[in-house]
């Protein structure tokens, strides 16, 4: 009776145990995941303020003016498309539901955008389009310049900024793990082509957003989920001279 005794206790210390060394885990690894994100904020800051500081050159050649305009232009053309994928929408469903009321709608919305455009004439239209691709294009140069700024405020005397994040083991949203190559600060999407990361918005801020995955899975905890989305943005206004609210002086 005694060696039963004697051996609930050890099956119940080395349970204990166990648990203990799962919870500890868990724990360290939520610990690098905030010590992770702070590194990143903190570079992001460091990336907005130097990019912050670089726009007065633009400001000096009179070009943050057009910047400004061209980004107006490019949410009129994001507005035209959202309306017509919210008509083409109103469609799909009156087929799949065999509805004439949500039928009629969609083919009024068509009409009414048809009107719309009209109005505008085929110039405006053409520079609107023209001035989203623009964004589009000026939204993947200025990622690539923003991941060579990441690399240099993420490394240290031991490692560049890309080898930090390898260590970390940061995915990209395809989990493929490639250091600073992994953080995605503009994607192109047909419904928000005016998010993301932007270089001199229509409100003259400079806005920096990355996307970045963590692989889960060494964690201790039973989570559904193996990777973890985490999601982090920078605002800064330009050195542009202006004035009122996010300026000094």
């Amino acid at each position: 009776m005694e060696r039963d005794e004697r051996g609930y206790i050890v099956i119940e210390t080395i349970g204990s145990f166990l648990l203990l060394v799962l919870l500890m885990t868990a724990i360290l690894t939520m610990v690098n995941v905030v010590v992770l994100q702070a590194r990143i904020h903190y570079a992001l800051s460091q990336t907005a303020q130097t990019i912050s500081m670089y726009s007065y050159t633009l400001e000096k050649l009179g070009l943050i003016d057009h910047l400004i305009n061209s980004e107006n232009q490019a949410q009129a053309a994001q507005t035209d498309i959202d309306e017509f994928m919210s008509n083409m929408d109103m469609l799909v469903e009156a087929v799949n539901e065999l509805s004439i009321d949500k039928g009629k709608t969609g083919v009024q919305g068509f009409y009414d955008q048809a009107q719309g455009l009209k109005q505008k004439g085929i110039k405006a239209i053409f520079q609107e389009f023209l001035n989203y691709g623009l964004h589009v294009g000026k939204g993947y140069l200025f990622q690539e310049v923003l991941r060579a700024l990441m690399d240099r405020y993420l490394s240290s005397d031991v490692l560049s900024g890309d080898d930090y994040l390898l260590r970390f083991g940061i995915m990209n949203d395809r989990g493929e793990i490639k250091g600073t190559d992994s953080l995605t600060f503009y994607d192109f999407k047909w419904d928000n082509v005016t998010d993301g990361s932007n270089f001199i918005n229509s409100k003259g801020e400079i806005v920096i957003n990355v996307v970045y995955y963590i692989d889960y899975r060494f964690g201790a905890l039973p989570l559904p989920f193996t990777r973890m989305r985490i999601t982090q943005q920078a605002i800064t206004k330009s050195w542009s001279g202006g004035h009122g609210e996010g300026y000094k002086g």
